[in-house]
């Protein structure tokens, strides 16, 4: 059974940066010809999954059956059978027995340089990624520690103090340091919750993104996107957290709540908060808003298709093509548009991420990646808010 995919630690990081160039987009190992590129085949889409697919291609490299493909090279075969039997756990192979293997149990955050030696020395992770860049702010850092004690299964943030009290009436830890210290931007805090429902998995690895760039390629190679920018209304660069688990998920349900005394109930059900208000910056000011969805380990359970209607029309079109509604306005109390999420059950590929873009500029990018599709519908429409939009894969 695997359970952990690239989330290799130490000395293993080197070996999975030297064979990921060989997984290519468009070609495999051996030259075996698909007919789409590994990193959008439905069944690699998770990261532990490349690794079965390298330890099943790194069995057929023998030149006699291949005279005319592409080959790798005998030391390059090597360290591909160890590192997928490694992941494996193939009792015959190389096993790996170190904390790289254990789950996230802890989360930290450190906005000094005497902060992050006492959590170094405490055995935390640094994650590379200023949480306040570009901004006036301090140097901020995302710190973690392994475990065996119980796992993080969801991570949140908080902007506004109401969002605070279904978070703690739900069980969740937070670490109490404002992330948007030193500068304008609201007072963010990180949220953390372990937890064993059917809807909840562990968290392997984290990683934090400064600049929208660099964001397409971790969502095409499986990193889920955390819904909040920390530099939300602080300028400076779009900070965001993304999470790695160690299992692939499927969207199986999403909701949306138009009332604060809705968080405790959902959290308790399962779902996560997409912690982006879907009225941002509307005038007159509405509710605050926000997407939720859960996720499930069955495929078959998964949604397929999200779409979003902002009149009456395309209300009725997507009904016809048996769409269903989530009967919540997210432009509730802001006199714009009335906007709704729909959803469909159907045979494609079910949905694992969910996330919201915030800007034309990311929009844009997105666009030009090509990585997920995008729902060009502003969740602001007549409202002069900031525009939003639904992104998914």
């Amino acid at each position: 059974m695997i359970r952990k995919g690239e989330a290799l630690g130490g000395h293993l990081k080197a070996e999975q940066q030297a064979v990921e160039p060989l997984i290519g987009r468009g070609k495999v190992l051996v030259g075996l010809q698909r007919k789409r590129p590994l990193n959008r085949d439905p069944s690699v889409q998770h990261p532990a999954e490349k690794i079965r697919v390298l330890h099943h291609l790194s069995r057929r490299t023998h030149p006699q059956d291949h005279p005319q493909r592409e080959k790798i090279s005998p030391p390059q075969v090597k360290l591909i059978r160890f590192i997928a039997a490694t992941l494996l756990d193939n009792p015959s192979k190389p096993t790996m027995t170190s904390i790289h293997n254990q789950p996230i149990t802890e989360i930290q955050i450190s906005l000094t340089k005497e902060q992050e030696d006492r959590l170094e020395r405490a055995g935390f992770t640094k994650v590379l990624g200023d949480l306040n860049s570009g901004t006036s702010g301090p140097l901020e850092f995302l710190w973690y520690r392994r475990g065996t004690s119980r796992a993080i299964t969801r991570i949140q943030f908080s902007f506004m103090e109401e969002m605070n009290e279904g978070l703690t009436a739900s069980g969740f830890t937070l670490i109490n340091k404002n992330i948007n210290t030193g500068t304008s931007g609201n007072p963010i805090f990180l949220w953390y919750l372990s937890c064993t429902t059917q809807f909840d998995s562990p968290i392997l690895d984290l990683k934090v993104t400064t600049k929208v760039e660099e964001e397409p390629e971790l969502f095409l190679n499986g990193w889920e996107r955390m819904g909040l920018d920390l530099n939300r209304n602080a300028g400076g660069h779009p900070v965001y957290v993304w999470l790695l688990r160690d299992t692939t998920t499927y969207i199986c349900s999403i909701t949306a709540a138009l009332s604060f005394s809705e968080d405790k109930e959902l959290f308790q059900q399962g779902y996560i908060r997409v912690d982006e208000d879907t009225n941002r910056g509307a005038f007159p000011i509405g509710s605050a808003v926000f997407p939720w969805f859960r996720q499930s380990k069955i495929m078959g359970e998964g949604i397929t298709e999200i779409d979003v209607s902002l009149n009456k029309d395309q209300e009725f079109k997507l009904q016809a093509k048996g769409f269903t509604k989530v009967d919540k306005d997210l432009n509730e109390g802001a006199n714009g548009d009335p906007v709704y999420l729909w959803y469909m059950h159907s045979q494609a590929p079910a949905i694992q991420f969910l996330t919201v873009l915030v800007g034309d500029v990311t929009l844009s990018t997105y666009k030009r990646a090509d990585v997920c599709n995008i729902v060009e519908k502003n969740l602001n429409s007549g409202n002069n808010g900031v525009s939003l939009y639904i992104a998914y894969k």
